[in-house]
């Protein structure tokens, strides 16, 4: 992610791939490139062993909710 601080100065035109586009352009007097980190948060973690009858089969692990959570620094 990038801020650019300048004056608008019209339009050029250009390509993203194989299609056409008009690019803005500008007279930057200056500019911040961003770091963009994504997380993962998981609430509600749940785990457990299986011993049904006294004779355990296995461990488990759940999560039942969870989010991302998106955090920009410069």
């Amino acid at each position: 992610m990038i801020t650019v601080i300048g004056q608008y100065a019209g339009t050029q035109e250009g390509k993203v791939g194989e299609y056409r586009y008009t690019f803005p352009v500008i007279d930057s007097t200056g500019s911040q490139l961003w770091r963009v980190q994504q997380r993962i948060i998981m609430d509600n973690i749940s785990s457990g062993i299986g011993c049904p009858w006294g004779g355990c089969i296995g461990f488990g692990v759940g999560v039942s909710t969870g989010r991302v959570q998106t955090v920009i620094t410069p």
